[in-house]
């Protein structure tokens, strides 16, 4: 079996969390459980979309920026402006 790599755990939370979110709109038992189930995934998916490494923005004559704070940066393939 191959390991998943982060952005194809990033869909499948996304999916999860997509999942949930419709079963409380459709008027089924919304819990508290649920809730922080969903909150709980809407982290996870954030802290592992920051571990995808992102192209650095690089700009002539100033530094380069990073595409968004504390993000993985991948800088062999940077956008020159």
């Amino acid at each position: 079996t191959t390991k998943m790599n982060a952005q194809e755990a990033i869909i499948q939370l996304e999916c999860e969390a997509t999942n949930l979110q419709g079963m409380l709109q459709e008027g089924e038992h919304a819990s508290f459980f649920a809730e922080k189930r969903i909150e709980a995934l809407d982290m996870a998916i954030a802290a592992l979309q920051k571990q995808v490494a992102k192209k650095v923005i690089v700009k002539p004559w100033s530094p380069a920026v990073c595409p968004t704070c504390g993000q993985r940066l991948k800088w062999e393939e940077a956008d020159h402006d």
